[in-house]
């Protein structure tokens, strides 16, 4: 019996468990036993080591307009808080609503240039929704009109409500303002050179913008992310999210997944969402009318 444990020997087994997990569905027929590969034991273990708020399941993802995504292979969404729509209990069945939606993957056993492309899709696919932002009115009017005024709230993930004086979202800029989600593509190794594969990552960006993923990881040791200027010195640090860099690189890590599970936490803490007022918008059929009143008592 060991008299130590190796915490990052242990995280690195769950990256390589989890690709082999999905190489090993990929060789089936049919999408809900590729979806299949990340239930028991390999999502217990990827949640072991995520926040507690974080659950993880295959699926789809939805916005309030009715579109959605193609079916991803690993959606990180608030566990005990973002509903989760499932027909028959089979991934390509199952919808997450995005603004519960903390991370996508797309899981790959190798990656060229074909499979990177197909993961852009994807990714950019769920990037692409719109999430939608919970309003409220502002106890005064404008200063240039009479008319109430309407600022959007959100949250930080993991709370059910902004608490306190409420958090004012006032980045109109976004084109997609899901582009808040992270995404990400991990393999076991690349079958092209990293230059290749970081000339390949830039031409993708210029068709798929900030629905892109926002990092690579493969878990030979290249990890492909986007870096901005550092606030306070020079240089540059990674950029969370691919629309704020200024440039790409491609680095080699000892630790490629603890790297990636490190982004997963950092967008948990750090990114805001929508108030879960907005999960109500997903529960009613818009179909079924309006509220019309039949009685009333004193």
């Amino acid at each position: 019996m060991k008299d130590h444990f190796n915490s990052g020997e242990f995280v690195r087994g769950v990256g390589e468990e989890l690709v082999r997990a999905f190489s090993q569905a990929r060789q089936a027929t049919t999408s809900g036993l590729v979806g299949g590969a990340i239930e028991n034991p390999v999502r217990k273990s990827l949640e072991q080591i995520l926040p507690r708020g974080i659950a993880i399941a295959s699926g789809c993802v939805i916005d309030t307009t009715g579109r959605t995504s193609r079916q991803i292979d690993v959606v990180a969404y608030e566990r005990d808080i973002c509903p989760r729509f499932s027909v028959n209990e089979t991934p390509e069945s199952t919808y997450f609503p995005c603004e519960g939606v903390i991370a996508v993957g797309e899981v790959k056993s190798r990656v060229g240039t074909k499979e990177l492309r197909d993961a852009f899709g994807k990714i950019a696919s769920v990037k692409r929704l719109k999430r939608t932002m919970h309003k409220v009115p502002l106890p005064f009017p404008s200063s240039e009109s009479s008319t109430r005024v309407f600022r959007r709230t959100k949250r930080s993930y993991g709370e059910v409500a902004s608490g306190g004086i409420p958090t004012y979202s006032d980045d109109y800029s976004h084109q997609h303002p899901n582009d808040d989600v992270l995404g990400y593509i991990l393999t076991s190794e690349l079958t092209i050179s990293h230059d290749t594969a970081l000339d390949h990552f830039v031409s993708l960006l210029g068709e798929y913008g900030t629905a892109s993923p926002d990092i690579l990881v493969s878990l030979d040791g290249t990890v492909i992310y986007g870096c901005k200027p550092a606030s306070e010195a020079a240089g540059v640090v990674p950029a969370l999210f691919i629309r704020d860099r200024t440039s790409l690189v491609a680095a080699h890590l000892p630790d490629p997944f603890a790297h990636l599970i490190g982004w997963i936490y950092t967008a948990y803490y750090s990114v805001k969402t929508a108030e879960i007022e907005v999960f109500r918008q997903y529960l009613a059929d818009e179909a079924s009318g309006s509220v019309r009143m039949i009685g009333s008592r004193p």
